[in-house]
């Protein structure tokens, strides 16, 4: 589809090209001419004025006018070969180049689709199986029905998870934030209160007097996703540790943990649905540092990660200061 585009477009950027070129020929032809008549006219002038033989001086110049004619039109044809073939191919990698972002996107947005659906049909899928189950058993138990509407409830907890996720990603495509001052170290702390038992496990290491420019729940929110990924991936009840650098325009917040991750992985990490972990059974959705990443770009920073330092991964954001 977007090859025939791109030669669609070719052609339109050629033909106007072409078109542009042809009537600077023209007038470049008709303006030598002219130029050279005006020229052989005072050259005949002056032969006249000379007393020369008229008849074959006419004739000479005639002759001269035609040649230079020819001689226009024969530079000006080869100008405009050169300029077929030359703008052909460079219409043909302007086209290229100017589809690449939108069929990019195209490829992303079929991805996205094609994942979400998979991701949806599947705990829609247990939920039917269970659910056919339970109402086709005449000998199903009350603790039986039970357990089964409690394994419902989780797949539609994960459903609601997976929809919010989804949502907050189509939001954060168009969405501006009411930036606001925040002190980094206090909104961290906010952030690890809300994981529980689990908070004993995070080291909030932010100077206190760090100040940054953005959204306080979608900070809260970034913070949380980085912080609940680390403690995914970190081995059983080691800490994470969460710092901070501060520079002229912009601070950094490091969340560290222990583990390794794969090189091969790296460069798809913040893709939607990407996961290190290729099974599906595997917990979370490939979501979280999609939409980490989609928040700082949002707020005029990035998100990266480092496995420069050997047994430990370094999530990295960067946000304006206040």
């Amino acid at each position: 589809m977007f090859r025939l585009a791109i030669l669609k477009l070719t052609g339109w950027y050629l033909l106007i090209l072409m078109t542009i070129s042809i009537i600077f020929s023209v007038a470049i032809y008709y303006t030598a001419t002219d130029e050279v008549g005006f020229r052989l006219e005072r050259f005949r002038n002056n032969i006249t004025i000379q007393r020369s033989p008229l008849n074959s001086n006419d004739l000479y110049l005639s002759v001269e006018k035609s040649d230079a004619s020819s001689r226009i039109i024969l530079e000006l044809f080869w100008q405009n070969a050169f300029i077929l073939i030359g703008g052909g191919l460079l219409s043909y990698l302007l086209a290229k180049r100017t589809l690449r972002t939108l069929e990019e996107a195209h490829e992303s947005q079929t991805r996205f689709t094609s994942d979400a659906s998979h991701e949806l049909r599947t705990p829609l899928a247990a939920m039917r199986t269970e659910i056919e189950v339970a109402l086709s058993d005449k000998n199903s138990t009350k603790d039986e029905l039970t357990q089964t509407l409690k394994s419902n409830l989780e797949e539609v907890d994960r459903l609601t998870v997976l929809s919010n996720m989804l949502l907050n990603l189509s939001r954060l495509d168009d969405k501006g934030f009411e930036k606001i001052t925040i002190n980094s170290h206090d909104i961290t702390n906010k952030t690890i209160s809300t994981f529980g038992d689990k908070a004993k496990l995070i080291d909030n290491k932010i100077n206190k007097y760090f100040q940054i420019l953005g959204d306080e729940i979608a900070i809260q929110d970034l913070l949380s996703i980085l912080i609940d990924n680390a403690l995914k991936h970190s081995p059983k009840k080691s800490k994470i540790t969460i710092s901070s650098t501060r520079h002229d325009k912009y601070s950094e917040i490091i969340v560290s943990n222990k583990g390794e991750i794969d090189a091969e992985s790296i460069p798809y990490i913040f893709d939607r649905f990407y996961r290190t972990d290729k099974s599906r059974n595997a917990n979370g959705f490939g979501l979280g540092l999609s939409l980490a990443k989609k928040i700082s770009k949002a707020h005029g920073g990035d998100v990266r990660v480092d496995t420069s330092s050997k047994g430990k991964v370094n999530f990295i954001v960067t946000l304006p200061n206040a």
